[in-house]
């Protein structure tokens, strides 16, 4: 080979081996600089979700990215209820599921998503369907024996005793066939002069004595939007020396 052919192939290959270098620098600067965005933070949507009990309902996560990006995370998050027996959830999916809780008439759950080390918490409510709302007299072991959405009660009030009757809130719940009793689960609200301890079922209603004659009203809620009442007419009928307040 000719002295100026073999300086020319030379050149040739140094070329080629610095342009193979060159390529296989970019390509490890471009490895580097492409790194898969990383998650920045997370949130649950809808952060406060309710369901009915004995329902599902799907939550979501959506995380934002280090690169300015937002968007659903349809896998790797683990979720978790601290309360499953109010809300409970699948740890794949984040479907929940509403529980009935201790009293029937469920309750709220912390709600944890977590991926990439970062979490999100959310609160979730499972609640009941009420319709007929009523308050019913009962006997001592429990049972509807007549039953109003505004029922009266008739005390003879004797100066010397108290006057006790018993109740039970109830009402169908979602949709079921018969009613169900809701006493424990209500909210009982007395006037002076009356106490009603409703736990357990069926609440004992007292009127105390010397209570001043009247009309008042035993108020009784469950949940949102169920109202009954209880109209007492208090009298007294003063007995010896005992004089009723108010007379």
């Amino acid at each position: 080979m000719a002295k100026g052919q073999l300086s020319s192939w030379l050149k040739l290959v140094l070329v080629g081996a610095s342009a193979g270098l060159l390529i296989m620098a970019f390509g490890s600067g471009c490895n580097g600089f492409f790194q898969d965005p990383t998650l920045s933070t997370l949130a649950i949507q809808p952060p406060t979700p309710s369901v009915e009990v004995s329902s599902t309902y799907q939550l979501q996560a959506w995380g934002n990215f280090s690169d300015g990006t937002r968007q659903q995370l349809t896998s790797g998050v683990a979720w978790s209820s601290d309360t499953p027996s109010n809300v409970s959830i699948d740890p794949n999916t984040g479907i929940i599921t509403g529980q009935p809780g201790s009293d029937g008439a469920g309750g709220t759950a912390n709600i944890t998503a977590a991926s990439q080390g970062i979490t999100a918490q959310a609160t979730a409510t499972s609640y009941v369907t009420v319709s007929n709302f009523e308050v019913c007299n009962s006997t001592s072991t429990g049972g509807a024996t007549g039953c109003a959405a505004d029922l009266i009660w008739a005390p003879a009030n004797d100066a010397t005793q108290n006057q006790t009757m018993y109740f039970v809130a109830q009402g169908v719940v979602n949709g079921a066939t018969k009613p169900s009793d809701l006493t424990v689960s209500s909210t009982w609200t007395t006037p002076t002069g009356i106490s009603c301890t409703t736990n357990p079922s069926p609440a004992l209603c007292t009127l105390a004595q010397n209570t001043a004659t009247g009309t008042y009203t035993i108020t009784v809620t469950y949940g949102s939007g169920n109202s009954a009442a209880i109209t007492v007419n208090a009298t007294c009928t003063p007995s010896g020396s005992n004089t009723c307040s108010g007379t």
